[in-house]
């Protein structure tokens, strides 16, 4: 299979899981009445506290891992494994362009998967909470 058909299968991948994990979250919302330790009228408010940063990553895989019935863990999951497949994508194309030796592609696709890391996880670190 070619790069570009792995990177395809990559992404169709991603989206189901993240469709699967976000939908199981929200059947066990529902059938909980909540979760993460909020009613449905908490989590469903307009004004609702409820968001990424009180979740770390460990956090909502290890709930997910351990088969946590708390929705919330499977819908913040699914939203990580969206975010997460198009940083895959990169991470592979710098692969396929290194691979065929086009390193001034390969070079480009560094710095933007770089870029992404950097505002996926240093420029949160730098903000003020």
């Amino acid at each position: 299979m070619n790069m570009e058909a792995q990177i395809g299968w990559l992404l169709r991948v991603g989206v189901c899981m993240s469709l699967l994990l976000v939908g199981a979250g929200m059947w066990l919302i529902a059938s909980n009445g909540g979760g993460g330790g909020y009613s449905l009228a908490q989590l469903f408010s307009v004004s609702s506290t409820v968001n990424t940063s009180q979740y770390s990553p460990g956090a909502v895989f290890g709930g997910v891992a351990r088969g946590s019935m708390d929705g919330v863990y499977y819908i913040m999951a699914g939203v990580m494994v969206l975010v997460l497949t198009p940083v895959l994508r990169v991470a592979l194309s710098m692969v396929d362009f290194a691979y065929a030796r086009n390193w001034a592609y390969a070079a480009i696709t560094c710095i933007v998967l770089l870029d992404l890391l950097a505002a996926m996880f240093v420029v949160p670190a730098l903000l003020p909470h």
